[in-house]
């Protein structure tokens, strides 16, 4: 069952001031992308984020929040859809 309605994975920066332009607003890091992609496909995506999510090497603590977020984010949209097309 198609509800028609867009899944996304948001990710919105806590702040950004408007004097000066964020280093991830001159890097497009803030801009909203959707995409479709078939389950199969999103499975794959799912364990790609998991996978560097285990192996993050360290660095920038940001990054692993991100990618902890994206890997709840495609988590919901994984089962929101299976529930929805009755396939769980």
């Amino acid at each position: 069952m198609d509800t028609g309605r867009k899944r996304a994975i948001d990710y919105v920066p806590k702040e950004q001031s408007s004097a000066i332009m964020s280093e991830s607003r001159r890097s497009g890091d803030d801009i909203p992308v959707t995409f479709t992609c078939s389950v199969g496909a999103l499975r794959e995506l799912l364990k790609c984020v998991e996978d560097c999510y285990r192996r993050w090497p360290g660095g920038d603590p940001n990054e692993q929040v991100i990618l902890e977020n994206m890997r709840a984010s495609l988590y919901v949209i994984l089962y929101d859809t299976l529930l929805e097309n009755d396939l769980v």
